[in-house]
């Protein structure tokens, strides 16, 4: 069985990647939105860096250095540039309140520990950043389905993202690296594929929030 005794290095990282969780899911402002997002990048890149030491799995660095470039530096940028050269609000929109989505992400983080607790055998640090891997997977879903607007939503998609990887790290210390680059890639067409069709709402009716999809069923 894989040993699970991680420095405590690691679990203060996971800790943050969680926190920042919360934080992104309250965050109504884009430009705070990502910048949260970028700085929550950086943490797993940082854990991914630290794992590679602790496991001598040189490969993640490898990992860490792109983590960094793609979703610590270009993609925010990349989200920033369009919303200004399409004129988006910088405010966001949600189906709920600020509070009542923090408050959601802190049920959904119980429950992602107590799935974590039923699904693991494992104790100590390794069980703690399971749970995190799992809560989340579970913010990063409730940002997907609780915002209106196509920005929330991709950084929704990349923080479930986030949370797959940290999950994948958590249980087998990483994978090859071409298999590594190759789920890093689809993350990179997912996200391109998305800011098409936000180009495109934003273009069709000024506005980014998704609800207005639905005149493409009429």
């Amino acid at each position: 069985m894989m040993n699970f005794s991680l420095p405590f290095l690691l679990v203060l990282i996971a800790g943050s990647m969680l926190m920042l969780s919360f934080v992104l899911a309250s965050r109504m402002r884009l430009l705070s939105l990502l910048r949260f997002f970028a700085l929550q990048s950086i943490l797993l890149a940082a854990y991914a860096g630290t794992l590679s030491f602790v496991r001598a799995e040189w490969n993640l660095l490898v990992m860490a250095g792109l983590i960094v470039v793609l979703k610590g530096v270009i993609i925010p940028r990349f989200l920033m540039r369009v919303a200004r050269e399409s004129g988006a609000s910088q405010r966001l929109e949600s189906y709920a309140r600020p509070t009542t989505l923090l408050f959601c992400s802190g049920i959904v983080s119980i429950l992602s520990f107590i799935a974590a607790g039923a699904l693991t055998s494992v104790v100590g640090s390794g069980y703690f950043i399971t749970a995190v891997s799992f809560s989340l997977l579970s913010v990063g879903f409730l940002m997907l389905v609780s915002r209106k607007d196509l920005f929330g939503q991709i950084i929704g998609f990349l923080v479930m993202e986030n949370g797959i990887f940290t999950f994948g790290l958590a249980l087998t210390g990483g994978l090859a690296l071409l298999i590594e680059v190759g789920i890093l890639f689809d993350v990179v067409v997912g996200f391109a594929l998305m800011t098409i069709l936000l180009n495109w709402v934003q273009k069709q009716h000024a506005s980014a929030r998704t609800d207005l999809l639905r005149e493409l069923t009429d």
